[in-house]
């Protein structure tokens, strides 16, 4: 039915298509495995390493599953007749408006003085407010 869709109503939706059927199928693994482990921890009573096995199983299963579709989203572009990934080097306005900046453009950047003000005032006493909070509630 892929081909259907990209007959109607084009690539773009074909592909969105594809990716939700794959992802579907996907989710068959982490959804049967996490429904036998809740089911043990019901009948057993009690929390075990199983839940951190099944955490790692599933830090394991993103990256097999992004893999993947990286692999199947190249081999539908190849069956379509389609370039999927732009060129490196290139942004979304060359690619999708053929817009190309000038050349006596010059970027402008955060200078990095103020990067650290924000990572020492903003982000690291949040992250450790959330690391007290996280180990606050696992001692209670």
């Amino acid at each position: 039915p892929l081909d259907q869709i990209r007959d109607y109503f084009g690539d773009e939706i074909a592909l969105y298509f594809a990716w939700l059927q794959f992802y579907t199928k996907w989710l068959l693994f982490p959804g049967i495995l996490g429904v036998l482990l809740f089911a043990y921890q019901w009948v057993a009573g009690i929390d075990n390493i199983g839940l951190a096995l099944y955490a790692l199983a599933l830090c394991n299963w993103c990256t097999f599953f992004t893999e993947f579709w990286r692999r199947k989203e190249a081999e539908l572009g190849f069956q379509w007749g389609i370039q999927l990934v732009p060129e490196r080097g290139t942004t979304a306005l060359q690619t999708h408006g053929g817009w190309s900046p000038p050349e006596e453009l010059t970027e402008r950047r955060f200078p990095k003085w103020k990067r650290y003000v924000v990572v020492a005032c903003l982000t690291i006493p949040a992250s450790a407010m959330m690391l007290l909070g996280v180990f606050a509630i696992m001692i209670l």
